[in-house]
């Protein structure tokens, strides 16, 4: 088990994320998300975790924040502060948000420069800090959503991996898909919308557990078995 192991012992990792990496207070009702879960994971094997998060963020933001340009709590999560920590490897859970550009992907062209003017310099300005880059895309459970939004959110999502994945292996940054991981894990199919994202978009308690537990166990030390750059979903 992941939990028992101490192979990430001397590992200092900064995770990079939106509200599903958010919360960590005790009672908080954000300690039933993703984040903390993935925190303590890591931490039980042995790493030093730096958890930064903030709800609803994309590649914009992050690349703002990194250039000395942030506001309120992230204004300190400067290029310089990351630096600080030495970090063996940096993890991030982006791009759920930014998948509502271009409509959605409606417009793939307005999509692609989205990403192209703010990913790009993103992953390059990390890479600056530490050659090891895993990028967790968005997630999204097709098969419980139908109807034209379904259909609309499944098309921001698909090309949101798809653009993501592009420019990651254009900067040597290990991507991995998220688009389809609820329906590998046999554990879902006893659970009811409600009980996965109580909210429709965050996923909670045994939910969130998973989720944690299926980015952890793509999290090697450096220079032991990494999660490779994997073909991204398609639109076809």
């Amino acid at each position: 088990l992941l939990n028992e192991q101490a192979d990430l012992q001397g590992n200092t990792i900064i995770l990079i994320g939106d509200s599903q990496m958010i919360g960590g207070k005790k009672g908080d009702w954000t300690n039933k998300h993703m984040g903390p879960k993935l925190e303590s994971l890591l931490t039980a094997r042995g790493a030093n975790v730096i958890r930064l998060a903030k709800g609803g963020t994309g590649t914009s933001f992050w690349n703002r924040v990194l250039e000395g340009r942030g506001t309120g709590s992230a204004k300190k999560y400067t290029m310089e502060y990351l630096k600080q920590f030495n970090p063996t490897q940096i993890i991030l859970s982006l791009g759920e948000n930014d998948s509502a550009r271009g409509d959605y992907g409606k417009n793939e062209k307005v999509m692609k420069q989205f990403f192209e003017k703010n990913a790009l310099p993103l992953m390059q300005k990390l890479k600056s800090i530490t050659p090891n880059i895993t990028w967790f895309g968005p997630g999204h459970r097709f098969m419980s959503a139908k109807g034209p939004k379904a259909d609309k959110l499944k098309r921001g999502r698909l090309l949101t991996d798809q653009f993501l994945n592009e420019i990651a292996q254009q900067t040597g940054v290990s991507y991995v898909p998220m688009l389809d991981w609820v329906s590998r894990d046999e554990r879902f199919k006893d659970l009811k919308p409600k009980d996965i994202r109580y909210d429709k978009v965050h996923y909670k308690d045994d939910a969130a557990q998973y989720y944690a537990e299926a980015i952890a166990g793509k999290v090697a030390p450096p220079g032991a078995t990494a999660p490779a750059a994997v073909p991204s979903a398609t639109t076809t």
